[in-house]
């Protein structure tokens, strides 16, 4: 069962529907629709963007939001000095670490503005 989700505009329920479906102040404009086979449920947008925060924090490491260690930093910043920056070198240093590309490719890009690269 794979869930469908849509992006509605919220303004264009009725008042006392929205009042029980966002309490937030001011009250979201937008919302998302979530629908599976037999069922279905509405959420504002601030409610959304709380359940995609529990669930980055519930997959952890495997997710895209983790936390870089300094162990990983110096192994990039090692890296980078002993090898030369061939093509490629950026999806050998995300299969090292167990990271993404773009992971590896944002970190080397935030570490070269700090100066450590």
């Amino acid at each position: 069962m794979i869930p469908i989700f849509s992006i509605v505009d919220l303004t264009k329920i009725s008042k006392p529907s929205r009042n029980k479906l966002c309490n937030c102040i001011p009250q979201c404009e937008r919302g998302v629709t979530l629908t599976t086979y037999n069922d279905g449920m509405m959420l504002c947008w601030n409610n959304v963007i709380n359940m995609q925060h529990e669930l980055n924090h519930l997959i952890g490491s495997s997710g895209n939001y983790t936390k870089w260690t300094k162990e990983e930093e110096q192994f990039i910043i090692s890296y980078m000095r002993e090898n030369d920056c061939k093509y490629g070198f950026k999806k050998e240093i995300a299969k090292a670490l167990k990271k993404s590309h773009a992971q590896v490719k944002v970190k080397i890009g935030r570490m070269k503005k700090k100066g450590l690269l």
